[in-house]
């Protein structure tokens, strides 16, 4: 869905966002700022979830503290991306886990923009799941990622 959108788009710059994240107001000049730069390549925005419980504002705090180091953006993040880059990787793959392989594909080809506007996702997922169970889903797929594990498809079963 996410290559067929981009293959229709007709802008330089193209902008992933799940249904359930909310932009800020001056997400767009944001992005032209950051997309204006010679060397852009990709990027992505703080983030935060809807909800007031305090371990949703620590796993949106660790959330930002892994991205920026990193480098690496969810689609709760609304990665935004040059489209000369994202051709360049091959657009999404299609596995599983799908944007955080093709912002590894994106660092290799340089350095994303990590803005300070803040994109606000749903916490509704996080809470029907119950957040440390969510949080420790989240936490099982880096580590196979990390360790080029295959990921078991129970991982997926009831987050769409």
């Amino acid at each position: 869905q996410m290559n067929a959108g981009a293959a229709v788009a007709s802008g330089d710059v193209l902008l992933f966002l799940h249904a359930d994240t909310w932009l800020p107001p001056e997400a767009f000049t944001a992005m032209a700022s950051a997309a204006a730069a010679p060397d852009f390549v990709y990027g992505g925005f703080r983030h935060r979830f809807s909800g007031r419980d305090w371990r949703l504002a620590l796993i949106s705090a660790l959330h930002n503290f892994r991205c920026r180091h990193a480098q690496t953006y969810y689609g709760d993040q609304a990665m935004f991306v040059a489209r000369r880059a994202f051709e360049h990787a091959g657009g999404f793959p299609l596995v599983r886990a799908e944007d955080i392989v093709l912002s590894q594909r994106l660092r290799a080809m340089g350095a994303p923009a990590f803005l300070a506007a803040t994109v606000v996702t749903s916490s509704r997922k996080f809470e029907q799941m119950g957040v440390w169970r969510s949080l420790a889903r989240v936490l099982a797929i880096q580590v196979c990622m990390r360790l080029g594990w295959r990921l078991p498809s129970a991982f997926f079963a009831d987050i769409r």
